[in-house]
């Protein structure tokens, strides 16, 4: 044996660059799209060579020296001859040194559990080299969990199960005593043409275990941890690998008759279809016999063979994956066995360790319950051992350091813990009765129980302005009227009839009868001459409203009563227009495809979860997406007496082809009352939505960048996409979106809309606070101001679909547009109320030629740059007189309100009936969808306690009536600051504080928890939660304190408790 072994010196794997042959295929660098082919054309320049050990440079590895040649020889030699722990403390501390802090940058891997191990070699494969020693994260697309550390070591034990599974075909179980995995030589048949990626990514995933000190799931065979540290191979290696064949060759080396044996010079290969084929270790080697002359040569050749050529570009990606994320020179310091060791730990579970180096609550401490514990532990198998910590920790294998050593995701150490539940109990007898837990449970009622339930409850009429208010309000909404009692309904079953929206007496069989009226009679309405400005707005929205002739067509009817205000007898000669988008042919044929079968949710598979991790630098497939936003689009304006009142700015509902019935279905529902039509809102927007299990948005964006990249980001969304749920990423911070991050993006973005810094949207009625379009937003916003008001559209509409408050009000001609409503000159009023009274000037006098009008405005560009419009051709040149005064205001009205905004009107509209089907809006009329998008500023305190949930120690408890008698007399201000802190944002839903939910749109009630003083005297929320944490302060003064203290801060931003 020991002769046999002197003839075979150890050899070191060399990768040695030559030219390509002609033969082989190689892909130039334009076709090279992934880095599946830059392997293959990288491997293919490659030929594997074993060393002599005499001949081979001891600091070179097998695919080149360490990165640096300033690397400490001396300093790692001397290391290297130590014990263990030190050299392992060593590795551990460079290792760390290495790793990319979270403040810099996470990588977030977005995967589904059914594919986890495909998408994960993907996401490795095709990461770039500076991303390999980030933290990773991640994300389950079909479930709720978020990583702080468990999910990860999951997933990381799930892919390395999976990753030496036989189906695979990536490593082969060569060893079946010890087992020991190699590569598989046969990866390109059993795998398919990618197989070099997955050694590349299998290469860099063993890095990221020792980086992160993760064990891996099972043991790389000698020969394979040797080529890893550099060390040589010898024939004694192939025996751990595959013992049958080392049996046999090591059987005719020292026996003789090896020409008995009828071998040759080649070796086989399994090549496609399964099928064998034969392969030369050497020059014709199948005419060459092997015999006892040669038969060192060819067991030489033949260990050569099948340790590295068989496998060589499977090595080498391996390898180079390895050693990008781990430097060659920190594998100086181990032998093959310690190696093994760190890459897989330890197979056994020590309880005593375990126990050692764990922790437990307080009220744990000595008791019976955890000495149990320890003793059901230790008398586990071992494979239950490693089950339960698999389940407390997500992996299965303890770390080299032991138990003591166990960390979180950011490498921060984090024992093991036992802690009790704190449950409400109860003693009966012999046994505890497990009752309910501290908070109530999650609530499985959904935003659509609560718009029903408000509907259901009736509603109260407002004697100013008819709106029909929720009953829980004492004042309305809309007008600010103080609402009578006796207007509140019972039921509307038996309302008034079809198309009768003004009456509101009971039906006169119900009163002679004697019977109780389901409906209790309204108060008379007001006149108009005693109405404020805001109450003749609120009772104008009735002005108009669809109708149905009696052949079923649609029809816009104009109220001409005494209870919808006509200015003036001029002004009620003009008639209202609705605005039609004229495109050329092929824009209209385009968009006719974009928007068939929009409003249908097609098929779906499950999908991986959609992440827009950055704000993308190559805008060339967005300009090729904006080409549906013409500039100069074509603006026309109907009047309301040819219109289709089933036609919208930008195309049709789908009332244009639909029959009498469904016609008449929509009319009725738009003449109902208004929580009813939130409610038949509510219900079909929620069914819009993409299930958050199918599929869901992830948007990541910088704070100090915010609004640029969310608009980015809407504007990229593809359409079938717009209706997913949303989570939100903010780069900076480590705050996890479970809905409070969602919630006050969206109110920041909001924000920063109507900045007058950004101008997208300008204030043009100071005294309502509404906003209407920038007619100069190309010069103010930029090139990009489409794409803003495009994105903008989408955003509304999102607002509308998840029960969103938009936070600002939008001006009335807007809101008309909108919903496809005629607009008046009157509405001008509520868009420049000093314009309007020029205008209205104009109309009641005479002598206008007096003025110096012509037909030209002047318009402000940017700074003090101003340019003259002419309203007709050469219309600064031709006077206004009492002869044309009328086209004058004709054409100004046109102008200011339509084209002037045509591109931005255009864009917006676009945007925003992506995602909201049109024939959702055409059921409210303009003031009832400035309520649905903006809801009320006011925060009802005895709505927000009826409606709040206490933990059991809250209950009767001072601190809990201190907190109500506080928020009772706080300013509105105040009260909106803390919604804002408890809950993400400072608007409260439309159907009030039961409507409260979490991100999915499940209920999620207002929370006021109880904690102790002793433990914190702080205030703090669980925004995404709802809950308000709230120590049990010993006076009211204190507690008034801090909490306006605490409201007196910046609200915005999360951290992870």
């Amino acid at each position: 044996m020991e002769k046999e072994h002197l003839q075979f010196p150890g050899y070191i794997a060399r990768f040695k660059e030559e030219a390509v042959d002609p033969e082989v295929v190689v892909l130039t660098a334009s076709e090279a799209k992934s880095m599946i082919v830059e392997l293959h054309n990288e491997v293919k320049s490659m030929k594997i060579e074993a060393v002599l050990v005499v001949d081979a440079d001891a600091l070179a590895f097998a695919t080149g020296p360490p990165s640096s040649r300033n690397v400490d020889v001396k300093g790692l030699l001397e290391l290297a001859g130590k014990d263990f722990p030190t050299k392992f403390a060593h590795f551990v501390a460079c290792a760390s040194s290495l790793l990319v802090p979270v403040e810099l940058e996470v990588l977030k891997l977005f995967l589904r559990r059914d594919h986890v191990v495909e998408e994960s070699i993907e996401y490795f494969c095709c990461m770039d080299d500076t991303d390999t020693r980030s933290v990773v994260r991640i994300d389950f697309a079909e479930e709720t969990g978020v990583d702080a550390g468990g999910v990860h070591r999951e997933w990381f034990t799930l892919v390395t199960e999976l990753v030496v599974n036989p189906a695979l075909g990536v490593f082969t179980c060569t060893n079946h005593d010890t087992q020991t995995y190699f590569f598989n030589a046969n990866s390109a048949q059993t795998i398919s043409d990618d197989h070099l990626g997955y050694f590349f990514a299998s290469g860099r995933l063993v890095g990221r275990a020792l980086l992160e000190g993760e064990m891996m799931g099972f043991h790389f065979a000698l020969a394979l941890l040797k080529i890893i540290l550099g060390i040589p191979i010898t024939f004694r290696d192939f025996e751990e690998l595959d013992p049958v064949a080392y049996k046999g060759i090591l059987w005719m080396l020292e026996n003789d008759g090896a020409e008995t044996l009828g071998l040759d010079f080649t070796a086989t290969k399994r090549g496609e279809g399964g099928n064998v084929t034969t392969v030369e270790m050497v020059p014709h080697g199948q005419d060459i016999l092997v015999t006892d002359t040669n038969k060192y040569d060819y067991a030489e050749h033949w260990l050569h063979y099948y340790l590295l050529e068989s496998v060589s570009s499977q090595l080498y990606v391996f390898l180079k994956g390895l050693y990008q994320v781990i430097p060659r020179q920190l594998f100086m310091l181990f032998d093959a066995a310690e190696l093994d060791y760190m890459i897989c730990g330890c197979d056994s579970i020590d309880a005593t360790d375990w126990e050692t180096n764990s922790r437990c609550s307080k009220n744990l401490l000595g008791t019976r319950m955890l000495r149990w514990f320890w003793e059901l532990v230790r008398g586990m198998t071992f494979e239950y051992r490693r089950r339960l910590l698999q389940f407390a920790t997500g992996c299965s294998r303890v770390p080299l350091g032991g138990f003591r050593h166990l960390t979180s995701h950011d490498g921060q150490i984090c024992p093991f813990t036992v802690k009790v539940w704190l449950m409400a109990c109860r003693r009966n007898r012999h046994l505890l009765d497990l009752e309910a837990p501290l908070l109530s449970g999650e609530s499985v009622d959904h935003r659509i129980d609560a718009a029903t339930r408000e509907a259901e409850a009736g509603y109260t009429v407002c004697a100013s302005c008819e709106f029909e208010n929720f009953k829980r309000f004492e004042y309305c909404v809309l007008c600010g009227d103080k609402l009578s009692s006796m207007s509140m309904t019972t039921d509307d079953e038996d309302g008034a009839e079809d198309g009768d929206e003004e009456s509101f007496m009971p039906p006169a069989h119900l009163v002679a009868s004697g019977e109780r009226p389901t409906h209790l009679m309204s108060p008379r309405p007001r006149k108009m001459s005693s109405l404020s400005r805001q109450q003749r707005r609120a009772r104008n929205r009735k002005e108009w409203s669809r109708k149905l002739d009696v052949e079923g067509k649609l029809f816009w009817y104009r109220s001409s009563g005494g209870n919808v205000p006509v200015s003036s007898a001029v002004e009620a000669q003009l008639p209202g227009y609705t605005v039609t988008f004229k495109l050329s042919e092929g824009e209209d044929e385009k968009k006719e495809l974009e928007e068939g079968g929009s409003d249908e949710e097609p098929a779906r598979e499950s999908e991986p979860v959609l992440a827009i991790e950055q704000p993308q630098d190559d805008k060339e497939s967005n300009e090729n997406e904006f080409k549906i936003l013409p500039s100069d689009v074509g603006v026309e304006l109907v009047e309301a007496s040819v219109a289709d009142p089933a036609e919208f700015a930008t195309g049709k509902s789908t009332l244009v082809e639909a029959g009498p019935e469904r016609r008449k279905e929509v009319v009725m529902i738009a003449t109902s009352d208004f929580p009813s039509k939130y409610a038949h809102f509510v219900v079909n927007t929620a069914a819009l939505i993409i299930p958050a299990e199918i599929e869901f948005l992830k948007l990541s964006v910088h704070r100090e960048y915010m609004l640029e990249e969310s608009m980015d980001h809407m504007f990229c969304i593809q359409p079938k996409n717009l209706r997913s749920f949303m989570r939100i990423n903010f780069l900076d911070e480590s705050g996890v979106d479970a809905g409070g991050v969602h919630r006050e993006w969206f109110m920041l973005v909001n924000e920063l809309l109507a900045s007058s810094t950004l101008r997208l949207f300008i204030c043009t009625n100071n005294a309502d606070q509404s906003y209407f379009l920038n007619p100069q937003s190309r010069t103010e916003v930029g090139e990009d101001h489409l794409a803003y008001y495009f994105a903008t559209g989408r955003l509304i509409g999102r607002a509308l679909l998840e029960g969103g408050i938009w936070g600002f009000h939008l001006a009335l001609p807007l809101l008309k547009m909108i919903l496809g409503v005629p607009v008046t000159l009157a509405d001008m009023e509520f868009l420049d109320p000093e314009a309007y009274r020029s205008l209205r000037w104009l109309m009641d006098n005479d002598d206008v030629d007096n003025l110096g009008l012509d037909f030209s405005l002047t318009e402000q560009i940017s700074g003090s740059e101003k340019v003259v419009v002419d309203l007709i051709p050469n219309g600064r040149n031709i006077a206004v007189t009492d002869a044309n005064k009328q086209e004058y205001l004709d054409r100004r009205f046109r102008y200011v309100l339509f084209e002037s905004v045509a591109d931005q009107l255009h864009a917006f509209l676009t945007g925003l009936y992506e995602v909201i089907p049109r024939e959702l809006l055409l059921i409210f009329d303009p003031e009832e969808f400035d309520y649905l998008l903006c809801g009320s500023p006011e925060i009802d305190v005895t709505d927000w306690q009826t409606h709040a949930v206490l933990s059991p120690n809250l209950e009767g408890a001072n601190v809990t009536n201190w907190f109500w008698e506080i928020v009772r007399h706080m300013p509105n201000e105040y009260r909106r600051r803390l919604l804002l802190f408890a809950t993400g944002s400072a608007c409260v839903p439309l159907s009030g504080f039961r409507g409260l939910t979490s991100y999915d749109g499940r209920l999620c009630p207002f929370n006021l928890k109880g904690v102790s003083y002793r433990t914190t005297q702080y205030i703090s929320s669980h925004a995404c939660f709802n809950r308000l944490d709230l120590p049990l302060y010993h006076s009211k003064r204190e507690l008034k304190k801090m909490l306006y203290a605490t409201l007196d801060t910046d609200l915005t931003g999360f951290t992870t408790a």
